[in-house]
């Protein structure tokens, strides 16, 4: 592995085993068995076009397209089942001319709704809602929850869907609620 400081691990359908490291970017480890012995083997490569990223969290989606929050923006891959030398990675960042771009590069976690929507937390840009909908596209649009609308707070560690589709947002210091279909954010500090 390229780095022993692994901050995440996700599995895809191969049983392929993909690991977030924070200074060596993406591995992937491949088991594999030999005929007819009942030992696994593993093999480990690491992923040129990753190589050096702080990488935090992982999302892999059914159809191969891989989502990892970086600390230099969302990392896209195209489809981690192809081979690993032809999977096409694409850096969204935030761009200063360009509102609608992501809010903060140094993003902290990613996850899928169960509506398909995709939400990433950030280290000072607040929740960001990915609007664009071609997850291969080269710019990416989103909504951005922050202290403008709501959000007690820039700093989000983390987030996860509640069973009623509101999404739960670790913040600094609270935590709080977003009803995406309503635009609606509730905060819950220390008393909660």
């Amino acid at each position: 592995i390229s780095s022993g400081d692994v901050y995440d691990l996700k599995e895809d359908k191969r049983g392929r085993i993909w690991i977030a490291t924070h200074v060596g970017g993406i591995n992937v480890v491949t088991p594999s068995s030999r005929a007819g012995k009942s030992a696994q083997t593993l093999t480990v490569r690491s992923i040129k076009a990753t190589d050096g990223l702080r990488v935090r969290r992982i999302l892999i989606l059914d159809d191969g397209t891989l989502l990892a929050t970086t600390t230099k923006g969302l990392l896209v891959a195209d489809n981690i089942y192809l081979p690993l030398e032809k999977i096409r990675w694409r850096m969204h960042t935030r761009e200063a001319r360009r509102r609608e771009s992501l809010s903060d590069n140094a993003t902290m976690n990613v996850i899928r709704d169960t509506k398909g929507r995709i939400f990433v937390t950030t280290e000072s840009g607040g929740l960001n809602q990915l609007l664009t909908t071609d997850l291969h596209a080269d710019r990416f649009s989103f909504r951005h929850y922050n202290t403008d609308n709501g959000l007690g707070t820039e700093a989000t560690m983390a987030c996860a869907e509640l069973p009623d589709g509101k999404v739960f947002i670790q913040c600094n210091n609270m935590v709080a609620t977003l009803d995406p279909d309503m635009s609606h954010i509730e905060i819950y500090g220390r008393s909660f």
